[in-house]
């Protein structure tokens, strides 16, 4: 935003950021569904995605732990990474699911982790938010406006990523900080970005003009 006003002049009146809008009655959490896997769901499986130091951690969470499972969704140019990888951890590769259909990777998720090097604010966090699957995630760039850490999810700097190790383990073995998260997570999602939070912000910012 500051940047947009610098460059073109502009009033702050004249400017908002609205951020993306999630549909609470499509993504919901459906306990009929197992939640099985510690899910990398990167679209792209490439360097700035984290690809391999999602590898890296799921091979350290599995030496400490063997019963753990993983699922990794994407296509992209590490997929042979992913698949040298699997000779030898339990990792499920799904090259692309059908989208009105993503809300059941969520709830088949018993953590989300995002291991990005850059990002924006992915619409994994609130997907997964509003199906009240646990995020842990790289704090880069915009995350840390959404995820607030040990409020509604877990962050770590993605230069110590190993220390994601610890925090997917913590989770995944305290089933009250899992719920706790999880429901704060919806929560907010229900109060700032519903679209009908996200609805009733476009009209109040065009009301005053």
């Amino acid at each position: 935003m500051k940047i947009i006003k610098e460059r073109y002049n502009l009033e702050s009146k004249l400017t908002a950021h609205i951020s993306n809008g999630v549909d609470i009655f499509r993504y919901k959490r459906n306990d009929k569904i197992e939640r099985r896997y510690i899910t990398l769901l990167a679209t792209r499986l490439s360097y700035i995605k984290g690809v391999d130091i999602f590898l890296e951690i799921a091979k350290k969470l599995f030496d400490k732990d063997n019963s753990l499972e993983f699922l990794i969704v994407g296509e992209g140019p590490l997929k042979r990474m992913v698949q040298d990888a699997q000779k030898k951890l339990p990792i499920k590769l799904i090259a692309s699911y059908p989208y009105e259909k993503i809300q059941e990777i969520y709830n088949q998720s018993r953590v989300l982790l995002i291991i990005s090097r850059t990002e924006g604010v992915p619409n994994v966090i609130y997907e997964g938010f509003t199906c009240v699957t646990p995020i842990v995630s790289s704090n880069v760039s915009g995350i840390s406006n959404i995820i607030t850490h040990n409020e509604n999810g877990l962050l770590y700097d993605i230069s110590k990523y190993h220390n994601a190790v610890d925090l997917v383990l913590d989770l995944i073995n305290n089933n009250e900080r899992c719920t706790r998260l999880g429901k704060n997570a919806r929560l907010l999602i229900e109060k700032q970005y519903s679209w009908d939070a996200i609805t009733e912000r476009v009209y109040e910012f065009y009301k005053n003009f």
